[in-house]
């Protein structure tokens, strides 16, 4: 079991349905929520800093985002991607979530995307 625990989903940034898709032509909100110790209760995580990165499946960085601690929340992380311009739909790419608290990686996630265009 990991020290910590955490949920993330990648989603349209104005709206939208949580999905493991990439929107092409989109600015990007990235969650990671419910940020918690596992061993201690499951206390949540609110001093904590999260950085998620798109990536090519060959490791070439795309796009970062720093996720912020949402005020008042139970663990829960935000941050955006800026609309990439390199993505190529029906790509697979990488979203590697990392959560670091005092200068140590706590958490990592990391998950394949496929570049889509949104549908109706």
């Amino acid at each position: 079991m990991s020290k910590v625990d955490g949920i993330f989903s990648i989603l349209p940034r104005f709206e939208g349905e949580g999905s493991l898709e990439l929107f092409l032509n989109n600015e990007s909100l990235v969650v990671l929520d419910g940020l918690k110790y596992a061993k201690q209760g499951g206390v949540h995580i609110s001093g904590a800093s999260a950085l998620a990165r798109v990536t090519t499946l060959a490791g070439t960085t795309l796009g970062n985002s720093t996720l912020a601690y949402v005020t008042g929340s139970a663990g829960r992380y935000e941050g955006t991607f800026s609309v990439i311009t390199s993505l190529v739909e029906g790509t697979e790419y990488v979203l590697k979530v990392s959560a670091i608290s005092s200068g140590n990686t706590i958490g990592f996630w990391q998950h394949r995307l496929i570049a889509t265009y949104r549908r109706d």
